[in-house]
């Protein structure tokens, strides 16, 4: 699995291109939002075929980047 980004949603949740992309995403069921209803951030990434897939977190990505093993 290829990862692209981790977006904190507070700063990117209010623009078109995260709107346009979480729709297309979600019409695909491509988007899983586990977030409990406390979006904190958006992870994007692609599996081994480079289908693109988000995921919408309730771990902030301070959190996220703080765990990251590299």
């Amino acid at each position: 699995m290829k990862l692209f980004g981790i977006f904190n949603v507070n700063r990117i949740g209010n623009t078109s291109e995260f709107k346009n992309l979480c729709e297309k995403l979600k019409t695909e069921n491509r988007l899983e939002d586990v977030s409990c209803n406390q979006r904190k951030s958006f992870i994007l990434t692609s599996d081994m075929k480079n289908c693109v897939k988000g995921f919408i977190s309730n771990i902030g990505t301070n959190t996220m980047k703080k765990r990251m093993i590299i």
